[in-house]
């Protein structure tokens, strides 16, 4: 690894920083002590192991997820975001620089870098990348530990995601609105459901939910695949208060929470609408189309037609090792997971129906990269945890062996990427 790094070219900026061959086998070794103690070990000894053997663990991929963020190589597309949030203060987004998204990344960058006094922008735009992986985990784990009440299923969740090989890609390395969504999605998931998983809505946690889920569709327009699903859970749950109940204890809150988080983007949307629309929505559906319709084979091949993307969703989605999450999905329905719970189904069909949102939203635009098709990964997984945490106890038991191999057989996968 040395080696290739002192071979790699000048212009591909890489820290110092690597990970031995020897920590690969700590971590499968650790991750091995966490779903199967030793036979030997006594009762005691089994429950101090566990913990510390899961806290290694995590530390040991947070280590691996942090050096490869710091060492991917630097492309192009970070030059759309880290000068505009380096110069913000001295013109109009928009107006002045021709930005062409929506606006949060560039204002994030510009807050953390202002804050710091930072001259170090590549720097800081990955430390926030990692900050914004770091975010997403906490959220994941906080979902699936109530879902299941495992504090390993959450574990094994977290590394799930750590190891996604699309996102170990361009996708969640670069300093782009690619993979800094999905932290918000995934918390405002987590707040709406622990807001309405209980006798009376927690009006707090519903304006947080609303507040971040706008927040994550400020950095990237492909995520208003999340204002249907939620917009229809608000307006009809909880089941048991009347219909002027259910609109102010959840609709409302969940509204205004939606509303200060769309701030960024409705105000230069109303005090500039031309210019908003030109450089976001006219851009993508003109210059942006046209010139790769004239240049399909710049940097390599692009995929431009409908086969082509359904091809690209498929090796994401269903390629290697990924296949083993909708599996682990589809073998708990058939294991009875939609059947009669003391847990509701509400949960459930929510994050179904945000994967469905995350997948069709995937296909829109043109050309498609991979990174494209990362949406509905974090997601499935929420919803295996929710799947799973429907089961009765004894279906737990009966599903739990095959949940840790698939689970084991992701890290296996993943793990490479995270030390190379």
């Amino acid at each position: 690894m040395y080696a290739a790094a002192r071979r790699a070219s000048p212009t591909r900026h890489r820290p110092r920083i690597a990970l031995r061959g020897t920590d690969a086998a700590c971590v499968m070794a650790s991750a091995a002590a966490t779903l199967r103690p030793a036979a030997t070990a006594s009762p005691t000894a089994i429950s101090r192991a566990k913990p510390t053997a899961m806290a290694l663990v995590v530390a040991l991929a947070a280590l691996g997820l942090f050096a490869r963020i710091m060492a991917y190589p630097l492309r192009h597309d970070e030059q759309m975001y880290l000068p505009v949030g380096a110069l913000l203060a001295q013109g109009d987004l928009y107006r002045d620089f021709g930005f062409n998204n929506l606006p949060n990344l560039p204002l994030l960058l510009h807050l953390v870098f202002g804050t710091t006094g930072t001259d170090h922008y590549v720097l800081t735009g990955r430390l926030v990348v990692f900050g914004g992986w770091l975010l997403a985990a906490a959220a994941l784990a906080l979902l699936v530990r109530r879902a299941t009440g495992s504090v390993p299923a959450a574990v094994l969740a977290v590394l799930a995601l750590w190891s996604s090989p699309v996102l170990l890609g361009a996708a969640g390395m670069l300093v782009t609105n690619n993979f800094l969504p999905l932290p918000f999605a995934l918390l405002g998931t987590h707040l709406f459901i622990a807001a309405l998983d209980r006798p009376q809505p927690w009006r707090l946690a519903l304006v947080a939910s609303g507040l971040c889920l706008a927040i994550a569709a400020g950095f990237k327009a492909n995520y208003i695949f999340l204002a249907p699903p939620f917009a229809v859970a608000a307006l009809l749950l909880p089941r048991h208060l009347a219909v002027p109940e259910r609109m102010v204890a959840v609709a409302l809150p969940f509204l205004a929470g939606g509303i200060v988080g769309a701030l960024p983007v409705l105000v230069p949307l109303a005090s500039d609408p031309d210019s908003f629309i030109a450089h976001v929505l006219g851009y993508h559906r003109g210059p942006h189309l046209a010139y790769w319709l004239a240049n399909p084979d710049l940097d390599g091949p692009k995929v431009m037609s409908l086969g082509g993307k359904m091809q690209l969703a498929q090796d994401v989605w269903l390629g290697g090792a990924a296949l083993l999450i909708p599996l682990a999905a589809l073998y708990l329905v058939l294991a009875g997971a939609l059947g009669r719970s003391d847990k509701p189904l509400w949960p459930a069909a929510l994050v179904a129906a945000l994967v469905v949102g995350a997948a069709l939203v995937s296909f829109v635009p043109t050309p498609a990269f991979p990174q494209y098709y990362a949406a509905p990964i974090p997601f499935a997984l929420a919803l295996v945890a929710l799947l799973h945490g429907r089961l009765d106890p004894r279906q737990r038991a009966a599903t739990a062996t095959a949940l840790q191999a698939m689970a084991l057989l992701l890290l296996v996968t993943g793990a490479p990427r995270l030390l190379a």
